[in-house]
């Protein structure tokens, strides 16, 4: 868990602040992935990406939301604003998006790569972008969405939004 967690740490401390332990950021998303993102029997436990979170709370979560890779290797977040009064009920028109692609390290891959805005567009927008970058080998990169609060007071717990191959340069 820390392998696949520590290239991502700086986003776990905003993803998880004040969720699960006293001290929450990077804490809480270990003890969150210990609790149920391994899978296999020992000695052959694996961290399964689509059942890590990268965020941790109470925040609401858009009802809609997806992800579409387009041309030159920019990924589209779209969400439901949810605007009116039940934008009221479900989280403020001003909280942000919180949006990362990960491809931790491996045999093949020797060190890891992320692309990542903690505090991206605000909710009232419905979409934002990441733009990843080929490098020399094929990369696959697993894709996460969160929330912020609008006072930074708390988060929605992230949606793993599945997994993009970026070809070669």
């Amino acid at each position: 868990v820390q392998a696949f967690l520590k290239p991502i740490q700086s986003f776990l401390k905003v993803g998880f602040k004040d969720y699960g332990t006293a001290t929450g950021g990077y804490r809480g998303a270990v003890s969150y992935a210990l609790k149920n993102a391994i899978e296999g029997e020992h000695p052959n436990r694996v961290v399964n990406p689509a059942l890590v979170r990268v965020c941790g709370g109470e925040l609401h979560f858009p009802e809609t939301y997806e992800v579409v890779f387009e041309p030159n290797h920019v990924i589209r977040f779209t969400w439901s604003a949810e605007e009116g009064e039940s934008c009221k009920e479900r989280g403020n028109p001003y909280d942000q998006v919180f949006m990362l692609a990960y491809s931790p390290a491996d045999a093949e891959l020797n060190s890891s790569s992320m692309v990542g805005v903690s505090t991206g567009a605000f909710r009232m927008t419905g979409t934002d972008s990441l733009t990843l970058t080929p490098s020399r080998l094929a990369r696959e990169y697993h894709i996460y969405m969160g929330f912020i609060a609008k006072d930074r007071s708390q988060q929605a717990h992230s949606q793993y939004m599945g997994k993009i191959l970026v070809p070669t340069r």
